[in-house]
């Protein structure tokens, strides 16, 4: 009988270890061997994606782990001489390429990580920023 628990025990062990290394959301991992310079070279790119004109952003080091790297965007709305608080951003620090999904030719969405928009994390083409981040809805 001793023998039969011990088994299942063994058997319910050996199944959770299959699990350990499964993301309900893929990309939210670490990014190893990732560079603050990439990050950086990745917001210009991530702020010239944007529709919106007059987004300004700067460096932001408390927001950095796990490869990815702090920054704050603002949004100098030019129309109406209004500046929208800041948005907060954690950019993975990988090269580009292996950051910005656009749902182009050849590129597959779960070999992409993913980057934080104020705490929620989104794949590229999905976190670009418009209106919407700054302005609440009315």
């Amino acid at each position: 009988m001793m023998d039969d628990k011990q088994s299942e025990i063994d058997r319910m062990l050996a199944d959770t270890r299959l699990f350990q290394n499964v993301y309900l959301n893929p990309g939210t991992g670490r990014c190893v061997n990732a560079t603050e310079a990439n990050a950086e070279a990745n917001m210009r790119q991530y702020i010239a994606d944007s529709p919106l004109l007059g987004l300004i952003w700067e460096r932001e080091t408390t927001y950095d782990g796990d490869g990815r790297f702090g920054f704050r965007v603002w949004w100098d709305d030019e129309g109406t001489k209004t500046r929208y608080g800041y948005i907060e951003i954690e950019m993975p620090g990988w090269e580009l390429p292996r950051v910005r999904y656009m749902g182009e030719p050849g590129q597959n969405i779960w070999d992409f990580p993913r980057l934080y928009v104020d705490g929620a994390s989104w794949i590229w083409k999905f976190a670009i920023l418009d209106k919407r981040y700054f302005i609440p809805e009315e």
